[in-house]
């Protein structure tokens, strides 16, 4: 009977233990329900790094950067063209980006809810691991999911988010996801360009069951990604009033890529499911990351300043 008591209290002990390690989810403080959010932090290093690894716990598409490069340089990861809002932790082993000072982890993700531990060992053989949102930063992105597709506004340099580089001021401290579950509101799109809301559930989750340091955790570049594997130039294309339409017969399926040239700062240029906010820079790049669909001709049009000549190249990413 103690025998069988002593088991019973043993087991609500490492229960116990198990909730007060749970990975802790943060999001922006003031995130819409449309933003796309980037967190990053800064990691001194008081001994230089020998290996080490990033874990991501999302519920979400995301893309990871590490001192400004994408790890895996896919569109973004994982692959949840299915609408699975479940959540998945991916581990990736960051050893060739390191730094021997410090090392800034950035992630892009679609909606405003990750949890992200940074782990490794040292030169000195001593292990590190940093699994909480404290010292975490947020900033929102120059996308945002709408009912249609996407908005990217042009006039944020997206890139040196990556790295970094923004002044303090315009980033925030992330904020705890408290709670053993918290639900959020999402536009998840389908094939036909239509969009529905979800509430999605995140269930309190152990360290162990988000943050595994089993070696068979590591997942290399080739893991659950979307790439790009064909691209398509348009077969024929017809001019019309401040308003060109591309097609691409048969058809594919993925997003368009359109280079631009001469734009003003502010114009509006609308690309198939893309509203996109112009730079004014000599030249730049406007597309879709997380939202995509099946088309055959795409219609780029826009405001009164649009004029054909603006665009330069015309690309179908297929997916």
């Amino acid at each position: 009977m103690q025998r069988l008591l002593f088991i019973i209290m043993l087991l609500y002990a490492t229960a116990v233990e198990a909730q007060q390690m749970g990975a802790k989810w943060m999001t922006a403080p003031a995130a819409s329900d449309s933003a796309c959010q980037w967190f990053r932090r800064t990691f001194v290093a008081d001994e230089r790094p020998r290996r080490a690894s990033v874990c991501i716990a999302s519920c979400s598409p995301f893309v990871l950067y590490v001192n400004g490069r994408n790890v895996s340089t896919a569109l973004y990861m994982p692959d949840r063209r299915s609408n699975d809002c479940k959540p998945m932790a991916i581990t990736y082993d960051v050893t060739r980006f390191l730094r021997p000072d410090s090392n800034t982890v950035a992630v892009l993700c679609k909606e405003p809810a990750v949890a992200v531990n940074f782990f490794g060992t040292t030169v000195g053989q001593r292990r590190f691991s940093y699994s909480s949102p404290d010292g975490w930063l947020c900033h929102a992105a120059s996308t945002s999911i709408t009912s249609c597709g996407e908005l990217m506004d042009g006039r944020a340099n997206a890139q040196s988010l990556a790295y970094g580089d923004m002044m303090l001021a315009q980033w925030l401290p992330a904020s705890v996801l408290g709670g053993n579950f918290f639900a959020v509101d999402s536009f998840v799109g389908n094939s036909k360009g239509n969009s529905q809301s979800n509430a999605v559930a995140y269930l309190g989750l152990s360290g162990e069951s988000i943050f595994g340091y089993h070696p068979f955790s590591y997942n290399p570049l080739t893991d659950n990604a979307v790439r790009t594997y064909k691209i398509l130039r348009p077969r024929y294309f017809d001019p019309a009033y401040r308003s060109i339409a591309y097609n691409f017969a048969p058809g594919f399926y993925g997003f368009v890529r359109v280079t631009l040239r001469g734009c003003k700062r502010g114009e509006r240029i609308r690309i198939g499911n893309l509203v996109y906010i112009c730079s004014g820079e000599m030249d730049e790049q406007a597309f879709c990351r997380f939202t995509h669909q099946y088309a055959r001709q795409i219609v780029i049009s826009g405001d009164r300043h649009f004029n054909p000549d603006q665009i330069q190249d015309v690309e179908a990413l297929c997916l």
